[in-house]
This record gives C-alpha cells, structure tokens and sequence, in this order.
C-alpha cells in the first residue's frame, strides 16, 4: 500500500466518522 493510497483510506474513514457524529444530536 502506497502513502497516498493510505490517506485516501484513512480520509475517507475519517469523513464517514465526521458525518456520523454531525448526524447524531
């Protein structure tokens, strides 16, 4: 696995975990 493959995984994890906690009241 790449650095740059690594940061768009962990990124995109890191938005659905921003989404979730902006979701819940």
């Amino acid at each position: 696995m790449t650095p740059k493959n690594l940061y768009l995984v962990f990124s995109w994890h890191l938005e659905g975990v921003i989404s979730d906690v902006f979701r819940c009241p």
